[in-house]
């Protein structure tokens, strides 16, 4: 799939993008069970903690499931997180699955680059709902524009101040269809709201970064540490981000 020249020019100025039928709903219906057997076998294993007052949550399930690993490793959604980077080639980062159940927190505001130590700022997820998402739930909701802010030596709190002082703008797509995908950039600011249904808000992501980025140091970053040992096993600050766990995706 080749991503409209509109879309690619909207995702850069805004930091997300909403594509519509990006995938097929029967690849969404085929691979739902499996992600959802893994994510209820995980929630078995932690104890009650805040995570879970917000959602469940599991990462990686490619890494023990060869069904889920075939869709994870679909070129298809890697090709337009590279078009809409403008970047030949992406290495895979992580897949997360995650579930707001009924009554379930607000997520807060955050950017994902604030926790993974790359050198880079070409880093895209695509956000998959594996149901029909009514309005009342939704896609996440966004700070448009907000991937343009220096986030240099800023707390999300003084990073949200300047945007309210800015008036920039929130914006949220809505009700999505099985294979819609959003994207955004790892640095949009974005959140998801408290769940007021009764269903539960079922959505798998797959996180993408440009070939030839390297690690930075983490610092005293307690995230980013744990995810440079987590994603990026056996590599130190200025090695290139390359393991086994990090295979390039789109074609050579």
């Amino acid at each position: 799939m080749k991503v409209n020249l509109n879309l690619i020019r909207s995702y850069r100025e805004k930091g997300h993008v909403l594509i519509k039928e990006a995938l097929l709903k029967d690849e969404v219906l085929n691979i739902r069970q499996q992600i959802r057997d893994e994510v209820y076998l995980s929630a078995r294993n932690l104890a009650e903690d805040q995570y879970l007052k917000t959602f469940l949550f599991d990462m990686n399930l490619w890494e023990r499931n060869n069904i889920i690993k075939k869709f994870i490793f679909n070129e298809k959604i890697a090709n337009i997180a590279a078009d809409l980077m403008g970047v030949e080639k992406v290495r895979l980062l992580n897949d997360a699955a995650y579930f707001k159940k009924p009554h379930n927190l607000q997520t807060k505001w955050h950017y994902d680059l604030d926790f993974y130590p790359l050198n880079t700022s070409n880093v895209v997820t695509a956000w998959i709902p594996l149901l029909d998402l009514p309005a009342e739930i939704g896609s996440m909701n966004f700070i448009t524009s907000s991937h343009l802010l220096n986030y240099e030596n800023k707390s999300i709190k003084q990073i949200m101040k300047e945007v309210i002082l800015k008036r920039y703008k929130e914006e949220s797509y809505g009700a999505l269809n099985i294979g819609d995908v959003t994207f955004h950039s790892g640095l949009t600011l974005h959140n998801a709201a408290e769940n007021k249904t009764s269903i539960t808000r079922e959505v798998i992501t797959i996180t993408y970064y440009e070939d030839d980025s390297c690690i930075i140091d983490p610092r005293d970053h307690e995230t980013k540490s744990y995810y440079l040992n987590r994603f990026f096993p056996g590599l130190k600050p200025g090695d290139k981000a390359e393991t086994y766990l990090n295979p390039i995706l789109t074609p050579f």
